[in-house]
């Protein structure tokens, strides 16, 4: 397995290094996924509004069956996409862990605040109960939604907060928030689709460690102490971006690559959404 694991607030572990499966072209996700668990991944996070749960399922299943690792020692995360309230959650659930054809789902996250967040979120509890959910918990949240979540005197504290996370959108106000609250963060974007590569600091520092930028980036989350989600369709990327357990970024550079900070967002935001 690549790299160690983080300690959720329910107490159980689950590897810090995973492979996102966000735009991984649908053709190319069962290849690209088991492509990763050869490489070590022991983390695959998925989502319904991806459409690969099923590919990203019979990829982990290929491999448990040609390798005899154990379901237990491969982490799954998936995300619920329409908040409708505690029914259609229930169903919803069901929906995914049929899907992915795993037995059960480790992590489901509500993928945005959008929707009636208080009510599924009490259907996700319900999934945990059941047995069909080992944890859960949330995406895109800003401070303000998960204490209106707090403020409903949930049976179930989230364990997660999956948000864009890396050099140049540190979301301090949220990491400083969750962690405050017990909750780990997870960072998704963590290379920015590549669009902050050539940035003459990352180049620099990348050039230190003769490393690439991306190795840099992925490296610069795992030290934030961040579950990271690097996402590749390509087998040697996939295969790069696990090699950053060689080294570690120095405190000083680490600064540096903190006030790279421009609160750059290569997707939506709807941390910061009101409503």
């Amino acid at each position: 397995m690549l790299g160690s694991f983080v300690k959720l607030n329910n107490g159980l572990k689950c590897p810090q290094f995973a492979y996102g499966s966000y735009m991984v072209n649908r053709t190319k996700c069962f290849d690209s996924v088991y492509a990763a668990l050869q490489c070590g991944y022991r983390h695959i996070d998925s989502a319904q509004m991806y459409h690969n749960e099923a590919d990203c399922g019979r990829a982990i299943l290929k491999f448990m069956e040609e390798t005899g690792t154990k379901r237990e020692d491969i982490w799954f995360t998936s995300k619920l996409n329409d908040l409708s309230g505690y029914k259609s959650t229930l169903s919803s659930i069901d929906a995914s862990v049929k899907a992915c054809g795993l037995g059960y789902i480790d992590l489901f996250l509500l993928h945005s605040p959008y929707g009636d967040r208080i009510e599924s979120w009490k259907a996700l509890e319900k999934g945990v109960e059941e047995g069909k959910l080992r944890a859960i918990g949330v995406s895109n949240f800003g401070p303000h939604h998960i204490q209106e979540l707090l403020d409903s005197h949930p049976k179930i504290i989230p364990c997660v907060n999956q948000i864009e996370l890396h050099p140049f959108c540190s979301q301090q106000k949220v990491v400083d928030y969750c962690e405050s609250k017990g909750i780990q963060l997870a960072a998704y974007a963590p290379l920015v689709h590549g669009e902050k590569f050539g940035n003459k600091q990352l180049l620099a520092i990348a050039s230190k460690y003769n490393k690439s930028e991306a190795q840099i980036m992925i490296r610069y989350c795992l030290q934030r102490g961040f579950i990271v989600l690097p996402k590749s369709s390509t087998p040697r990327r996939i295969k790069e971006n696990g090699d950053v357990f060689d080294f570690e970024i120095s405190k000083e550079d680490m600064e540096k690559l903190y006030n790279l900070d421009e609160d750059y967002h290569s997707d939506w935001n709807p941390c910061v959404s009101p409503l």
